[in-house]
């Protein structure tokens, strides 16, 4: 969220960006193959970085009980494209 904002870009056209890239991300505009390929990439990029106190943190996290979901697979894929750091839902 901090690479548009310091671009120049306002907090709207920030949101506005990754409002379009959720959307971008639908079953209708986009393959499956190709939304399952940019959700293994954020996964590779995490898996990367990560050291044995992340893993068990993430492996605690990964076995817990699940809690609702905040967003839809589209709308966290595109606010790790975007890097958009808000919360709650785009739209």
């Amino acid at each position: 969220m901090l690479k548009p904002v310091h671009s120049g870009r306002t907090l709207r056209e920030a949101k506005s960006l990754a409002l379009a890239t959720a959307m971008g991300l639908d079953a209708e505009y986009a393959s499956k193959a190709d939304v399952d390929d940019l959700a293994d990439l954020e996964g590779g990029i995490h898996r990367l970085g990560r050291v044995r106190k992340d893993a068990a943190k993430i492996a605690r996290v990964k076995f817990a009980p699940r809690k609702q979901f905040t967003q839809t697979r589209e709308e966290h894929l595109a606010r790790w494209a975007t890097n958009y750091g808000g919360e709650g839902r785009l739209n």
